[in-house]
């Protein structure tokens, strides 16, 4: 590798694999990897909207990325090289998925322990989920409204 050539993934891995008819899916490794890639296909994503949808989503200020565009092009440079990886966090897979601006994100698990199947679900809308765009507080916890019927009332 010369010195001109960079380490990091370019817009071209995403879009290849956004180009390619799967999306790469078995390529990837993690389960969020997949669901996310499985999504993109069902929605048929391709360059041009994924693109359109990451410009919007970097501007929106409700996602908290930072308006200084040497910071912002890191930013956006960091979560392309995250949706190409074949794993991916779940705060990575929460913004990837606001990205994409469902009205409602549903959270479906089910836990089977020998005969008894426990299953969890939980709705939320888009706008209750907050994921910060900065990668500066990858620690920080994802914030979901309290939950109503948990009130005591």
């Amino acid at each position: 590798m010369n010195k001109f050539q960079s380490h990091q993934p370019s817009t071209t891995a995403i879009d290849d694999l956004l180009r390619h008819p799967t999306k790469k899916v078995m390529e990837a490794t993690g389960i969020l990897a997949r669901i996310y890639r499985q999504l993109l296909v069902e929605m048929d994503i391709q360059p041009e909207r994924f693109h359109r949808l990451l410009h919007e989503w970097l501007n929106d200020p409700v996602n908290g990325v930072n308006t200084d565009l040497k910071r912002r092009s890191s930013a956006r440079g960091n979560f392309i090289k995250e949706l190409v990886r074949p794993t991916m966090t779940f705060k990575v897979f929460l913004k990837a998925v606001k990205m994409l601006k469902p009205t409602e994100i549903e959270f479906s698990f089910s836990f089977r322990f020998g005969y008894k199947r426990y299953n969890i679900c939980q709705t939320y809308k888009l706008a209750e989920i907050q994921v910060s765009g900065d990668d500066d507080d990858l620690d920080e916890d994802l914030i979901v409204p309290p939950n109503p019927l948990d009130k005591d009332d």
